[in-house]
């Protein structure tokens, strides 16, 4: 995606197919949006970017990349393989992860169920209500 396309996806505001997140702290919820629109008409998850538009941008590390599409293949089933990408935003990074209505819905994340994101009324709070439990990598687990 350009930097054009990204601002015209921010200026609309989150909705049951853009989330926003300001940091890869959220990236528990981002793997749940991104599972919730898998099942319903697809759409984009960005972080570094706060509620109200404001561009934040992320850190990226050694391992940032990897660990964005790990936490989202590792915890969704069947497996999401969603895209990634890494657009530079006013010298700031926004990571913009892509993904389009899946034909092998439902997706599950950690083994329960992520719902169509309900219309976002403002504010605050993630899309999805599934368990409070933090994701984490299946592998480690193992």
């Amino acid at each position: 995606m350009t930097p054009e396309e990204i601002r015209t996806l921010i200026s609309q505001g989150e909705g049951q197919r853009l989330e926003l997140k300001r940091s890869l702290a959220e990236l528990e919820t981002g793997v749940r949006a991104a599972a919730a629109m898998a099942n319903t008409d697809g759409g984009h998850v960005l972080f570094g970017v706060r509620d109200d538009g404001a561009i934040l941008g992320v850190q990226i590390g050694a391992q940032t990349r990897e660990r964005v599409v790990q936490a989202i293949t590792d915890n969704t089933d069947p497996t999401l393989y969603p895209s990634v990408e890494y657009v530079d935003l006013n010298g700031k990074t926004v990571i913009v992860v892509t993904v389009s209505r899946s034909e092998d819905r439902p997706h599950l994340v950690r083994g329960r169920a992520a719902p169509p994101a309900p219309p976002k009324l403002g504010g605050t709070g993630g899309c999805c209500r599934c368990a409070d439990e933090p994701v984490g990598v299946r592998a480690a687990a193992a």
